[in-house]
């Protein structure tokens, strides 16, 4: 039996082996970006009001006790332009300091040594100077006080105004004002931009191409940063990821619970899609959580400067850390650092998180957990009584989904002998039995056993019945537990629990499945030495399993590696668990799933209550979510030729291997353009698309349709409407009902092809 050493941090991380932090530039070589870009940026602390005095001395501890901790930008945000005066505030227009040229210079009051023209030159000089990199903030196109003042526009290549066809351009001509403005930001020696209102909602494909492209052309690198991420979709930062080197997927993260839960489910969407780490400017692209905003803080918008601690508690902060360390999201520091505590600066210099940041790989979310709020954290892993189940996006045998993902359903009605709902589809119910609601003694049959679907409904594949799950009013705070998965450098695997309860909850996993999920890895047999992060404490040898209570909104990370993978041997611990959901639920009130009104039911010998559900890991459980995100994109796009444009980003990233299901069966009938889709159902009974068309917005429509079903369960294929779909139709002049016919052909001809593989598979999971 081969022992492997843990650690844990956020409460619990198990850590083999003692990593020692050994953090390289983040831009080595000629590659931008290599690792996740870390550092230190003035908003959260001073919102637009930050001094040259206030933001050196905050370059200055940035030199002295993070840049060894890889903490090498420092990025003053938001409005250093503007003068600061009374009457002055983020939403005022009149007060923003400009050049000959209409170029934004900072304010020479807070910034003096602006003065004379020299911009941030020597603030750059002196960042330098301590070993950092200087950044700036910047709003997308051209300035208001530009545009009123119609200034001329500079040359760059001549030193001169901008002419062209024998005209003298001003600032309303955008790409010439750009390429000025970006050239006077390399000459004050700029190491990074954040370009702000580009992205998410208010995407501006064209300018961030532009600028990419003047970036480029620059003889200073600059890395480019987007934001902010408010709706973004893995499609939509498909279109820009390569284009920059870092681009944020939410909206402004401040020091909230509820802001640090909305991340889990973008987090997850964009790991899911291969989006960690990807091609980007002149190196590499990573989505970008936003700051932290620990320590000591201003308020959004305010004209104060930091007066306040963070409301985030010790928990939340840990939590918060380890979240975006586990997806590699860039970590840029928000708090003023002239005040940090020692127990904030411990969290955010934490090596195995910072090594975790920096040189991990395959990171995802790891769904094979389990949870508890009743089990005893003394006690060696028990099945616990309420459990946290989900799907994994590995191959898992049948027998597996079976045995773990199933329910039986209880009625409350009766006082003496259990009765379960019954799905017996091949004989005929008594007058009695009909009333009773097809309940019946409670037996080991699979037509008891209940698949629990995040849609509203009980699936019963033996049967291929339905039923509704109707739920309580969940609680306004999400709950329940999440976990993320990355292995090492060195081969070890880390895995990070997240408890959003409010209460203590008890998490665990399998050694044998992070094997599962990590390419190379075989856990079957494995013991596991485990030791707290924070605390210090030892938990000793583990064998099978590995779990720690894990306090409210906190989270226990966990490490296994070993010297030779794949030879470790253990003797797993014997776990069953046959009341396992393949969800997650919110809240703790109770679940009710009925068929008809007067049945109530919940899950069996459960002491937990169960409430509503949350977004699961499943593809599948996330057709909903998608249809609501893709509505949210399109939302915006009032012109039709914007929705044009979006589509085509959307056939841009059609599988081009759907050119091969060119066949005269797959024809869709009916479409204005010839458009040929492939259905199929793969070994784990989920729905598989492929489309191609003669028309790229055809190829976008399916595109979109692809993205929302790809991975589903066929009733949740079949469920879909044409009507919800209506958010998205492009509608242009004359062609308005030829294409909202191509939505609803593509959608019928997925349904009816799925129909019939179901009906020739009568075996197949509902």
């Amino acid at each position: 039996m081969k022992d492997f050493s843990f650690s844990s941090l956020c409460f619990c991380l198990f850590f083999c082996f003692g990593l020692l932090f050994n953090r390289v530039s983040s831009q080595t070589g000629p590659e931008r970006a290599a690792l996740p870009p870390r550092g230190w940026n003035s908003y959260d602390s001073f919102c637009w009001t930050i001094s040259e005095k206030e933001f050196l001395d905050n370059a200055e501890i940035v030199a002295k006790r993070l840049n060894s901790k890889g903490y090498e930008y420092v990025v003053v945000d938001y409005l250093w332009y503007r003068k600061k005066v009374p009457g002055a505030y983020v939403d005022s227009l009149g007060f923003d300091v400009i050049d000959e040229w209409g170029r934004i210079v900072p304010d020479p009051v807070r910034w003096p040594s602006s003065q004379g023209g020299k911009g941030f030159t020597e603030v750059a000089k002196k960042v330098h100077d301590m070993g950092l990199k200087f950044g700036i903030h910047v709003m997308r196109g051209i300035s208001t006080q530009a545009v009123n003042a119609n200034t001329p526009i500079l040359d760059v290549s001549k030193g001169g105004a901008y002419v062209e066809s024998g005209r003298k351009w001003f600032a309303r001509a955008g790409k010439a004002f750009l390429r000025s403005l970006y050239q006077q930001f390399a000459d004050w020696g700029v190491d990074f931009v954040k370009h702000d209102c580009v992205f998410g909602d208010d995407l501006d494909l064209p300018e961030i191409s532009f600028v990419s492209d003047v970036l480029k052309q620059l003889n200073r690198p600059i890395l480019y940063s987007l934001s902010p991420g408010t709706s973004v979709t893995p499609a939509m930062a498909k279109a820009v990821s390569g284009l920059v080197n870092m681009y944020r997927i939410t909206g402004d993260d401040w020091d909230t619970w509820n802001d640090i839960v909305s991340h889990f489910d973008v987090t997850r969407d964009f790991s899911t899609a291969n989006m960690i780490g990807t091609t980007g400017l002149l190196g590499k692209s990573w989505p970008d959580l936003d700051m932290l905003p620990l320590g000591w803080l201003t308020d959004q918008g305010s004209n104060d400067g930091p007066h306040r601690r963070s409301n985030l508690n010790i928990n939340e902060q840990r939590t918060q850390m380890t979240l975006w360390c586990m997806s590699k999201s860039p970590i840029m520091y928000g708090g003023d650092l002239r005040n940090i505590d020692d127990m904030t600066y411990s969290i955010i210099t934490n090596p195995t998180l910072l090594e975790i940041n920096s040189f991990s790989s395959n990171n995802m979310e790891f769904l094979k957990i389990a949870a508890t709020t009743k089990a005893n954290p003394e006690l060696e892993y028990q099945t616990p009584l309420c459990l946290y189940k989900r799907g994994s996006r590995v191959a898992i045998d049948k027998e597996a989904t079976t045995r773990h993902d199933q329910v039986e359903l209880l009625s409350s009605h009766t006082s003496t002998v259990d009765v379960c709902l019954d799905a017996t589809s091949k004989r005929k119910h008594s007058s009695e039995e009909f009333m009773r609601g097809s309940f019946f003694p409670c037996s080991r049959h699979e037509n008891q056993k209940w698949d629990l679907y995040s849609n509203g409904t009980l699936g019963n594949h033996h049967s291929g019945h339905c039923a509704i799950v109707k739920t309580n009013q969940a609680k306004a705070s999400p709950t329940g537990v999440r976990s993320w998965i990355a292995t090492g450098r060195g081969g070890e695997i880390y895995v990070a629990f997240f408890n959003l309860n409010d209460v203590k909850t008890v998490i665990s996993a399998k050694i044998s499945d992070l094997g599962e999920v990590v390419p190379g890895k075989k856990l079957d047999h494995s013991s596991c030495k485990c030791k707290e992060e924070w605390s210090g404490r030892e938990f000793g040898v583990k064998s099978g399993s590995i779990g720690a209570a894990v306090e409210s909104h906190g989270s226990e990370q966990l490490s296994n590696g070993s010297d030779t993978p794949g030879s470790s041997k253990l003797h797993l611990q014997k776990m069953r668990s046959r009341y396992v959901v393949n969800q997650r639920f919110l809240a703790s009130k109770s679940l009710r799933c009925t068929i008809s009104s007067s049945d109530r039911l919940h899950l069996r010998r459960s002491n937990c209550d169960l409430d509503a559900f949350a977004i699961p890991v499943y593809t599948s459980d996330l057709v909903v979510d998608k249809l609501h995100r893709l509505v949210l994109e399109f939302k915006p796009l009032l012109k039709p030729i914007d929705r044009v444009k979006r589509l085509l980003q959307y056939a841009a990233i059609l599988d081009p291997s759907g050119e091969s299901i060119r066949l005269p069966e797959n024809r869709v009938r009916g479409c204005a353009t010839q458009v040929w889709l492939d259905v199929r159902i793969d070994e784990f009974d989920r729905m598989r698309f492929k489309a191609d068309s003669d028309s790229e917005i055809a190829k976008g429509y399916c595109s979109c349709l692809i993205w929302m079903l790809e991975g589903a369960k066929a009733c949740e294929v079949l469920k879909m409407r044409s009507d919800d779909l209506e958010a998205v139709n492009v509608g242009l002049h004359g062609k308005a009902i030829s294409r909202v016919n191509t939505w609803q052909n593509v959608l019928m001809s997925m349904q009816m092809r799925t129909n019939a593989l179901v009906s020739r598979n009568e075996a197949f999971d509902l």
